[in-house]
């Protein structure tokens, strides 16, 4: 078994607590990066989409 398997076994078999206190700093780092704003991919590509297709409307339109 390898290092990363014992450690993760071992966590498995922790409480949030125990874990909290064990792991206090890495549990910090990734409460505070997921507390980040999400990235919403539809409106990313909704705003490409956009503006490769606004230049295109009045072609279109005058055809």
């Amino acid at each position: 078994m390898t290092a990363a398997v014992e450690e993760i076994t071992y966590i498995n078999t922790l409480t949030k607590e125990q874990i909290y206190i064990a792991y206090e700093d890495i549990v910090k780092c990734l409460n505070f990066a997921s507390a980040t704003e999400e990235i919403n991919e539809t409106s990313a590509l909704l705003d490409i989409l956009l503006a490769i297709a606004a230049p295109c409307l009045p072609k279109i339109q005058g055809s």
